[in-house]
């Protein structure tokens, strides 16, 4: 009988033994991956889950995406109306007490993906500190649209009053949105056919010869 559980003892640990590194090691890392995989799918899902929220909040406010889109639209003239927009920002110069120094304009852009061309343009006014800053402000409240991409200030003392007076150069980008059509200089045009003028075509039966004779 002790020889049999002496027997049997290592046999059961042998067993155990192989059971642990046969069956268990590579059930127990098959485990470890799709717990891995598990939680990998989990965050994707996170994500999407925060991705349709995202997209559900902008599909609410679509309206009022579509009502500004129409808004910035009616500001953006289909010409490039310089002379009117210059008109705009002397008027704005004036109402800003500010003094217009000088404005100059680009030739309309390539219209890009957006349906709009850019009109570059860069103009120069002085004036005080709060002046300077009612026109800056102005130029968001003005009809027509224009971006601000940038500005150099240049402080100065004027030498008569003593006061503190501030040079601005505003470089900014207006919009147009129709196409920008070139007339065509004289030598290329069409030139006028004569009305008196006939054409006629004779055709040789024994060759393929074709002659055409203008003339009365």
């Amino acid at each position: 009988m002790r020889r049999a559980m002496l027997i049997a003892i290592p046999l059961m640990l042998l067993v155990g033994a192989a059971f642990y590194f046969l069956l268990w090691t590579p059930i127990g890392e098959d485990i470890a991956i799709q717990e891995q995989e598990l939680s990998t799918l989990q965050a994707q899902e996170n994500a999407l889950r925060q991705r349709l929220n995202e997209l559900n909040r902008i599909n609410e406010r679509l309206p009022e995406y579509d009502r500004a889109n129409a808004n910035m639209l009616l500001s953006i003239p289909e010409l490039p109306q310089i002379d009117g927009l210059t008109d705009e920002l002397s008027v704005l110069a004036d109402r800003a007490n500010v003094v217009w120094e000088a404005v100059s304009f680009s030739t309309p852009g390539e219209q890009s993906n957006t349906g709009v061309r850019e009109v570059a343009l860069a103009m120069t006014v002085t004036g005080q500190y709060f002046e300077v800053l009612g026109y800056m402000y102005g130029l968001a409240e003005l009809d027509r649209l224009i971006r601000v991409d940038g500005i150099t200030v240049a402080p100065a003392i004027d030498s008569e009053t003593g006061v503190n007076t501030l040079t601005v150069t505003i470089n900014a980008m207006a919009f147009t949105t129709g196409a920008i059509v070139v007339p065509l200089p004289p030598e290329v045009a069409e030139p006028d056919i004569p009305v008196d003028e006939t054409t006629t075509t004779t055709t040789t039966p024994d060759s393929s010869t074709t002659t055409t004779t203008v003339g009365g």
